[in-house]
């Protein structure tokens, strides 16, 4: 089943190059989402040292893959991670590719992302009369800035705050706002969300 945590759908192993010249071995490949932001991890084994990089390779629904960024790759054993932080709408699919300084590429297995996990993001209440809570999930423990702006574009109120890996409840005292429409916007470089409230 396709969820917030990776589905192995296929199980990849291509290299192409020199013969007697091995290529990258991958030990683990997972990921999972940070509302719009697809967090991936991998191992692999560097044994002959030749390893040059990975290439970080996303499809859609058009089966597709295209490169959306790469990571050096270093000697011997490494954990290595990237964060893919526009993934579409629905579900991504994600594979890794090693290329090693021989011209030899090798896959990781594919897996599957959603995106669900926005949609359990929630502000309430709206309205908001004296406090205005924001329910997020993560995959990580993060900081985060919290900010709220008037329909004017201008900035009221910011803080910044802690997250944890799992459920958050964010609450802010709005009492000093004058009523009106505002925006509540969380925000770091693998987290955006933003809503409107209105405070009465």
């Amino acid at each position: 089943t396709v969820g917030t945590y990776g589905t192995i759908i296929d199980d990849i192993s291509v290299s192409t190059g020199s013969a007697g010249v091995l290529p990258i071995r991958f030990i683990s490949f997972n990921g999972k989402m940070a509302t719009t932001s697809a967090v991936l991890n991998w191992t692999a084994s560097n044994d002959d040292n030749s390893g040059k990089a990975f290439v970080i390779e996303r499809s859609g629904a058009n089966n597709k893959f295209d490169s959306i960024g790469s990571v050096n790759a270093v000697n011997n054993r490494g954990s290595y991670s990237f964060t893919d932080a526009k993934a579409s709408n629905g579900t991504n699919y994600y594979r890794i590719k090693a290329v090693n300084s021989n011209g030899i590429i090798s896959y990781t297995n594919v897996i599957a992302l959603s995106s669900a996990a926005v949609a359990t993001t929630k502000l309430y209440p709206n309205p908001a009369v004296s406090n205005v809570a924001v329910s997020i999930p993560v995959a990580a423990n993060m900081v985060a800035t919290v900010q709220i702006f008037n329909l004017a574009g201008n900035l009221v109120a910011s803080k910044q705050v802690t997250l944890t890996e799992g459920s958050n409840v964010i609450s802010l005292d709005v009492t000093s706002l004058k009523p009106g429409s505002f925006v509540l916007k969380i925000s770091n470089n693998e987290v955006s969300f933003a809503q409107s409230f209105c405070k009465r």
